[in-house]
């Protein structure tokens, strides 16, 4: 008999990720990186909506004081639906504009971690990256070529992240103040197994991970031995997150990107795991009156990259059309973009990448040319800020 049901719709995510349980919406949330767009299912009516955004977005987490905070190739933003408005926090890499975000989540103490890796995968530039509260940066490690995760045990003292290109999952024990310390090598997979995607850890302290390529996923314990393995019928399982009131529902994406077309690869599933998982922790910043940003590097970022003033920039898109879609500017010309919809559609043309893995885009073009409501603000203060423990190895 199969764990698994399709969840049915009438597109596939070319590269799902970034699953996310909303108890305040009772909806599972997930991007699709390179559609762009961020999608919604209601476990209230089943019903699917699709929020086209103007450049790749690998993921999202809610905020304490009511939207999200969303992780844009462009950097941090704040991120409100219905209607659809981004407004720019942040870029913590703007010496590399071939970077993206990639996976990210908030911890139980209200912080956000999250990964950026090369869109082409051709250089180890990613890093791991802790955003506080506060509105400050850190960047935790380096060094990654497709960093993903994080997950969080329950205990709290560990943190689990992967470098998916080198098939290796690590492990942090997590230190006072949000610290991180003795990066180990957790598991490493073999060629049969894929590659380790998205992840996140159950309420017994198990680790569930996504198989790039490996067709599954599989749940670890916490010495890293293998407990189940579920398989899926698509190929690149991509991330995993508990739902539901009693969260006892799974839910798995993956991605469609360099396969034929398949009803299965870009689905998104809905899982029998046999496990619970932990509630949904809540971004404790950008209240709804703002929070004092600034922002501070790692004594481990490449040398001679400077801090510099932070770029906040608004996107509201014009009134929804009677067909759905709203318009906005970009070079000069007017795109669509589309607004909800519980039908969703093919239609890229506010795309800002080709429909691959290994695409690339401008950052800073994707998101200034789309013209709504852009406001360069130079007042926020670099502020004196530690660098966080960081492994050698």
């Amino acid at each position: 008999m199969a764990q698994w049901q399709l969840i049915k719709r009438e597109i596939r995510d070319t590269l799902g990720e970034g699953t996310l349980w909303s108890a305040r919406d009772n909806a599972v949330y997930w991007t699709d990186i390179l559609a762009p767009a961020l999608n919604r299912l209601s476990l209230t009516d089943g019903n699917i909506s699709r929020w086209a955004m103007p450049e790749p977005i690998g993921w999202v987490a809610e905020r304490q004081g009511g939207g999200f905070v969303a992780g844009l190739q462009s950097g941090f933003a704040r991120l409100a639906l219905d209607p659809l408005t981004i407004e720019l926090i942040g870029d913590p890499e703007p010496h590399l504009p071939g970077n993206r975000m990639n996976d990210g989540k908030a911890d139980a103490e209200g912080r956000i971690w999250c990964g950026t890796m090369d869109m082409a995968e051709e250089a180890d530039a990613g890093a791991l990256y802790r955003l506080d509260p506060d509105g400050r940066w850190l960047q935790m490690d380096g060094g990654y070529r497709v960093p993903n995760g994080p997950a969080f045990s329950p205990c709290g003292r560990w943190l689990y992240h992967s470098d998916t290109a080198r098939r290796t999952v690590y492990r942090f024990a997590r230190a006072e103040g949000g610290g991180l310390a003795d990066r180990q090598v957790f598991m490493r997979f073999d060629e049969e197994d894929g590659y380790p995607d998205g992840m996140t850890a159950d309420a017994e302290g198990h680790l569930w991970i996504a198989h790039w390529g490996g067709a599954r996923i599989s749940r670890f314990t916490p010495e890293g031995k293998l407990d189940r393995a579920i398989p899926l019928p698509a190929r690149q399982v991509t991330n995993i997150c508990f739902a539901g009131a009693a969260l006892d529902r799974m839910f798995v994406s993956s991605a469609a990107v360099d396969l034929p077309e398949s009803d299965y690869d870009g689905a998104l599933f809905e899982v029998e795991g046999g496990a619970k998982g932990m509630p949904t922790p809540l971004f404790a910043g950008y209240g709804a009156g703002g929070a004092e940003l600034s922002r501070c590097t790692s004594s481990k970022r490449k040398a001679g990259v400077s801090a510099g003033p932070l770029i906040s920039a608004s996107i509201t898109a014009a009134p929804i059309s009677a067909s759905g879609w709203r318009t906005v500017v970009r070079g000069g010309q007017a795109v669509r973009l589309a607004g909800v919809s519980s039908n969703p559609t093919t239609d890229n043309s506010c795309g800002t990448c080709s429909p691959r893995r290994r695409a690339s885009v401008s950052r800073p073009s994707a998101i200034s040319s789309l013209v709504a409501k852009i406001a360069v603000g130079g007042s926020a203060r670099l502020s004196n800020c530690s660098p966080a423990a960081m492994p050698d190895a």
